[in-house]
């Protein structure tokens, strides 16, 4: 979901903003509202469950709510992975084939180099597995099961719950940009 916005903080302001209309004038409203774009992911993980297991917040919109914030977490080790392991790597083949990152992304890894394809898949499987440990680690079991066993399910209800989340969040952008234009 976060190409539909500039950054990981416009993201997050959304998603903060979208909570706090699904859980207006319950009990939860003020947790929600203390919430800011710095608030750790790990205290977001804690609220998320709390608001699935109390049935606050719809069973699609929080596995997004509690994948994505998982994937964030994850995505804190596999910075730090790649920074160590890989973006060298990725830059000296950068360098030897001529290749701008993104472009390849762009192109959606057609006609690399074998070697470079090679590269980005070991990436891949090294991402795939700091996640699903995320995943298992942080006590979403069958999260963790879904996302190793049918990834492509796992993706699908991850999807369609950013989009339940954040669709209607696009479209009231959509309507308030029109009435900006209009005045």
């Amino acid at each position: 979901m976060e190409w539909l916005f500039d950054d990981e903080e416009e993201l997050i302001t959304a998603i903060d903003f979208v909570v706090g209309e699904i859980v207006a004038e319950t009990a939860w409203e003020e947790r929600v509202a203390a919430l800011t774009p710095e608030t750790p992911f790990i205290e977001r993980l804690t609220l998320y469950r709390e608001l699935r297991d109390s049935a606050v917040c719809p069973s699609e919109e929080s596995f997004f709510l509690i994948g994505w914030t998982l994937e964030e977490i994850a995505g804190e080790q596999i910075h730090e992975v790649f920074k160590q392991d890989f973006e060298a790597r990725f830059e000296l083949l950068e360098k030897k084939y001529h290749i701008d990152p993104e472009e390849y992304i762009e192109a959606e890894m057609t006609a690399m180099p074998e070697e470079y394809e090679a590269l980005n898949m070991e990436f891949f499987h090294v991402t795939h597995a700091i996640t699903l440990a995320t995943i298992e680690k942080e006590g979403e079991q069958e999260m963790a099961a879904l996302y190793h066993e049918n990834p492509e399910e796992y993706g699908r209800r991850y999807l369609e719950g950013g989009e339940a989340l954040l669709g209607w969040f696009a479209e009231e952008c959509e309507e308030w940009e029109e009435e900006e234009e209009e005045l």
